[in-house]
């Protein structure tokens, strides 16, 4: 059965005079018959089998939020086929009418094979089918994981539709936490519970965004809230106060973000966040960002030079210091956080506050 959507946006959208509220109403009563007529409706309490159009050219963050929340919320499967349903466009429809007068929607071949996988593999049929591409290209990236996801876990035979695709096998093991994708164990976690995670992930990326080091972090996210593994500043000793970072420091920290977009040489970094940090006895204020490095945590704190004691790296003006709990291995790694170091260096003295 079709419930289409949890966002009124996207019902109205389809032209579906259907609510949430009557969508409820509807599981309560299945789940009556279920419990009374057992063997007809063995499966009605549990949402197994509901189906949803989750993904279509206007699909906003906003509204997988939302359908991801409140399914989750009514217990659908984590992992079943709805999280990866898209449209099939189909010539002479209101829809492909308004994507025609949208432009930029309709192109020539879908760019994404894995739009092709809810009309073969679901459907069953593509005839008649316009390709199409996601106007928001966060949705985009966001679909481009989690169909890859459903695809390795749930439907096997429609692999070959990835073939070519050499971001299918790495996603896969990441998502399993295996060193060989086919061959790791189904992991106790669920695409749902990792796609939440994942969709606020790569809102708050800059492009380009790394999908592969997002996964990592949302399972890695995932994972702890499960074992309740602590976050990579527990432990700390003697951690610091931390402070918003002034407007001027929010500003340079935003240039830096868009730097991290064009910049080859700083491939492969995202910064999730960007705080001062106030340490007894040093001479002035540092800012901790909180970072990932080619999908691993790193917590570094850019401190005055004159700080005394050890350090990752020293800049014109800053000594940094990683957390002990977020080891830089890697002299690439290193290289990379000191061009970071210094580009917000450069960003902050055109800003007057060094």
């Amino acid at each position: 059965m079709g419930l289409e959507n949890f966002s009124p946006a996207a019902m109205k959208l389809y032209n579906k005079a259907v609510t949430v509220s009557q969508a409820d109403e509807v599981f309560r009563l299945m789940a009556r018959w279920a419990r009374r007529w057992p063997s007809a409706f063995p499966s009605a309490g549990e949402r197994n089998d509901w189906l949803m159009l989750l993904f279509t050219p206007w699909t906003t963050p906003a509204q997988l939020r939302v359908n991801l929340r409140e399914a989750q919320r009514r217990s659908f499967d984590g992992n079943g086929v709805w999280i990866c349903t898209s449209l099939m466009l189909r010539k002479g429809t209101a829809l492909a009418a308004l994507a025609e007068h949208d432009g930029g929607v309709i192109v020539r071949r879908f760019e994404d094979p894995g739009l092709l996988f809810y009309p073969s593999f679901g459907l069953q049929v593509l005839w008649s089918s316009i390709p199409w591409r996601f106007k928001d290209r966060r949705v985009a990236d966001f679909f481009r994981v989690i169909v890859r996801l459903f695809v390795a876990l749930e439907r096997p035979e429609a692999r070959p539709l990835f073939r070519d695709d050499p971001e299918f096998a790495e996603l896969e093991r990441i998502f399993r936490g295996a060193q060989e994708p086919a061959q790791g164990p189904r992991p106790p976690w669920t695409i749902l519970q990792v796609g939440r995670e994942l969709l606020e992930l790569i809102c708050r990326a800059r492009e380009p965004r790394s999908r592969t080091a997002l996964l990592r972090e949302a399972v890695a996210r995932v994972r702890r809230s499960r074992t309740g593994a602590p976050a990579p500043t527990a432990g700390e000793v003697d951690p610091p106060a931390l402070a918003p970072l002034p407007a001027a420091g929010r500003g340079a920290v935003a240039a830096v973000r868009r730097l991290l977009r064009t910049s080859a040489g700083l491939k492969g970094i995202v910064v999730s966040s960007a705080v001062l940090a106030i340490f007894r006895g040093d001479p002035c204020p540092a800012v901790r960002l909180s970072l990932i490095l080619d999908g691993r945590e790193v917590v570094l704190d850019l401190k005055d030079r004159r700080t005394p004691g050890p350090c990752l790296f020293e800049t014109r003006r800053f000594k940094a210091v990683n957390l002990p709990q977020t080891p830089v291995w890697l002299d690439g790694g290193k290289d990379r956080l000191r061009r970071l170091a210094r580009a917000l260096e450069d960003c902050l003295r055109s800003r007057a506050l060094y």
